[in-house]
Protein backbone atom coordinates (compact mmCIF):
# COMPACT_ATOMS: atom_id res chain seq x y z
CA UNK A 1 0.00 0.00 0.00
CA UNK A 2 1.51 3.56 -0.81
CA UNK A 3 1.41 6.45 2.15
CA UNK A 4 1.22 9.60 1.56
CA UNK A 5 1.85 12.36 4.80
CA UNK A 6 0.26 15.36 4.11
CA UNK A 7 1.83 18.67 4.15
CA UNK A 8 -0.51 20.25 6.44
CA UNK A 9 0.09 16.83 9.39
CA UNK A 10 0.67 19.12 12.62
CA UNK A 11 3.72 17.45 12.74
CA UNK A 12 5.64 19.36 10.11
CA UNK A 13 5.26 22.83 11.08
CA UNK A 14 8.11 22.25 13.54
CA UNK A 15 10.46 20.09 10.97
CA UNK A 16 11.93 22.27 9.62
CA UNK A 17 9.85 25.85 8.61
CA UNK A 18 11.17 26.70 4.83
CA UNK A 19 12.74 22.76 4.62
CA UNK A 20 9.78 20.47 5.63
CA UNK A 21 10.56 16.54 6.25
CA UNK A 22 8.90 14.37 7.48
CA UNK A 23 10.00 13.08 11.36
CA UNK A 24 10.68 9.61 11.99
CA UNK A 25 7.88 9.06 14.99
CA UNK A 26 5.41 10.03 12.29
CA UNK A 27 6.52 7.17 10.02
CA UNK A 28 6.76 4.68 12.49
CA UNK A 29 3.16 5.56 12.85
CA UNK A 30 2.61 4.45 9.76
CA UNK A 31 4.44 1.70 10.31
CA UNK A 32 2.43 1.00 12.93
CA UNK A 33 -0.61 1.26 11.22
CA UNK A 34 0.33 -0.67 8.44
CA UNK A 35 1.28 -3.50 11.03
CA UNK A 36 -2.48 -3.32 12.41
CA UNK A 37 -4.25 -3.46 9.00
CA UNK A 38 -2.44 -6.65 8.34
CA UNK A 39 -2.89 -7.67 11.64
CA UNK A 40 0.04 -8.16 13.17
CA UNK A 41 0.56 -6.94 16.74
CA UNK A 42 3.92 -4.41 16.96
CA UNK A 43 4.89 -4.73 20.93
CA UNK A 44 8.09 -3.21 19.87
CA UNK A 45 10.65 -1.92 17.86
CA UNK A 46 14.26 -3.17 18.76
CA UNK A 47 16.43 -1.20 16.25
CA UNK A 48 15.44 1.11 12.89
CA UNK A 49 17.69 2.94 10.73
CA UNK A 50 16.81 6.01 8.92
CA UNK A 51 18.42 6.52 5.76
CA UNK A 52 17.35 9.42 3.65
CA UNK A 53 14.88 11.90 4.33
CA UNK A 54 10.97 11.88 3.55
CA UNK A 55 9.29 14.83 2.22
CA UNK A 56 5.35 15.51 3.05
CA UNK A 57 3.19 14.34 -0.21
CA UNK A 58 6.34 12.40 -1.39
CA UNK A 59 4.85 8.61 -2.17
CA UNK A 60 6.83 6.19 0.26
CA UNK A 61 5.39 2.17 0.81
CA UNK A 62 6.06 -0.36 3.72
CA UNK A 63 7.06 -3.55 3.16
CA UNK A 64 6.54 -5.86 6.55
CA UNK A 65 7.84 -9.31 7.22
CA UNK A 66 5.48 -10.88 9.86
CA UNK A 67 7.49 -14.20 10.82
CA UNK A 68 10.94 -12.45 11.38
CA UNK A 69 9.35 -8.53 12.26
CA UNK A 70 11.99 -6.61 9.73
CA UNK A 71 10.70 -3.80 7.88
CA UNK A 72 11.40 -1.42 4.80
CA UNK A 73 9.76 2.07 4.12
CA UNK A 74 11.04 2.62 0.56
CA UNK A 75 10.02 6.59 -1.03
CA UNK A 76 9.81 7.85 -4.37
CA UNK A 77 7.28 6.73 -7.51
CA UNK A 78 7.75 2.93 -8.97
CA UNK A 79 10.88 2.65 -10.83
CA UNK A 80 12.81 5.42 -9.04
CA UNK A 81 12.19 4.36 -5.14
CA UNK A 82 14.91 4.11 -2.45
CA UNK A 83 14.86 2.93 0.85
CA UNK A 84 14.49 5.48 3.96
CA UNK A 85 14.09 3.03 6.76
CA UNK A 86 14.49 -0.26 7.81
CA UNK A 87 14.37 -2.15 10.99
CA UNK A 88 13.47 -4.87 13.13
Amino acid sequence: MIYIVPANHPAIAGHFPGNPIVPGAVILSYLAEHARQQGIAITGIKRSKFLLLLKPTEPFLIELDAASGKFTIAAGDEGSRRVIAKGV
